[in-house]
């Protein structure tokens, strides 16, 4: 058994399949025949939409640690309020040929983004847009997409949520239509970053992965 943690570590969003299968190749040559892929954050959005256009015969699972809806996420104006200003930005510098150039606000408060990565991120529709729990679509069609055991995990105390933690997570569990065994858990005193909660974290994910041990 092996987990394998996406992560956001690409300029494009799209660019994630190539780097979530150079992971899975380099894993399968040193013998690995299960695969569980993990994703934390925007990972979670990658996996999904990884997992959506590849379908690999290898992974026998996901985790989706505090998985975003990206798009509500600057929607919201309590998340970010400048977001309709930052989009036109953004979309002018593409057009301008600059969609390297950041944007001149930061996102959340924390950071800032390309202006083509600030796009990719939090366009509807966009490459990013697979969880999309405010606009509430009849279908997630990428998350529909996959068929494989998904264990689903939030923090009690985590800021990505968009109606409640638990709606969110049962809105997901719903939209996974293709999905044999759902699993969701929600970590008691947990941040968005599990700080403190690391171990509790591990705990669930284990505790989850060792009904593998015997298929």
């Amino acid at each position: 058994m092996f987990l394998f943690a996406s992560v956001n570590s690409c300029l494009r969003f799209l660019d994630c399949v190539y780097d979530i299968d150079a992971w899975i190749n380099e894993i399968k040559s040193y013998g690995y025949k299960k695969i569980i892929l993990v994703g934390h954050s925007l990972g979670c959005n990658k996996t999904i939409h990884y997992f959506a256009n590849k379908h690999p015969k290898d992974v026998a699972g996901i985790i989706l640690v505090s998985p975003p809806d990206m798009v509500g996420l600057f929607e919201k104006p309590e998340y970010q309020p400048n977001h309709k200003q930052l989009f036109t930005e953004a979309k002018r510098n593409i057009e301008e040929g600059k969609p390297a150039k950041l944007v001149s606000g930061m996102i959340w408060n924390w950071y800032y983004l390309s202006s083509q990565t600030y796009i990719d991120l939090s366009e509807c529709g966009g490459p990013a847009d697979n969880l999309p729990i405010l606009r509430n679509p009849d279908k997630f069609t990428e998350l529909a997409s996959i068929e494989v055991p998904i264990l689903a995990i939030m923090g009690e105390f985590d800021d990505i949520v968009i109606r409640t933690l638990n709606e969110d997570l049962n809105m997901i569990e719903e939209k996974a239509i293709s999905c044999p065994c759902f699993t969701k858990s929600l970590l008691s005193g947990a941040n968005h970053t599990y700080d403190r909660r690391e171990e509790d974290l591990a705990n669930v994910i284990l505790k989850w992965v060792k009904k593998f041990e015997s298929e």
